[in-house]
C-alpha cells in the first residue's frame, strides 16, 4: 500500500488556511478592511478575497485529487492480485 505523502497533506492544510484568511476578511462589513496590517478599501478587499477562494479550491481541489488517486491505484492494485 503506497502512503499518502506529507506534501498532499500541506496542500490540503494550506487551501483550508487560505480559505479562513478569506472568510476573516468577508467578515469584516467596515468601508475599510486590514489585510495583513494594510488597510485597503472594500473593493480591493473583495478581489483578495475572490483570488483568496480561488487560490483555496485549487489547493483543495489538487490535494483532493492526488490523494483519491492514490487511494484507487492501491485499490485496482488490491484487486488485480
Amino acid at each position: 500500500m503506497r502512503k499518502i505523502d506529507l506534501k498532499d497533506v500541506y496542500l490540503l492544510f494550506f487551501g483550508l488556511v487560505i480559505g479562513l484568511a478569506a472568510a476573516e476578511v468577508v467578515t469584516d462589513y467596515i468601508p475599510k478592511v486590514v489585510i495583513f496590517g494594510l488597510t485597503v478599501g472594500t473593493g480591493v478587499a473583495s478581489l483578495v478575497v475572490f483570488l483568496l477562494l480561488t487560490l483555496m479550491v485549487i489547493l483543495l481541489e489538487k490535494a483532493y485529487y492526488r490523494i483519491v488517486s492514490k487511494i484507487a491505484e492501491d485499490v485496482r492494485k488490491n484487486l488485480e492480485q
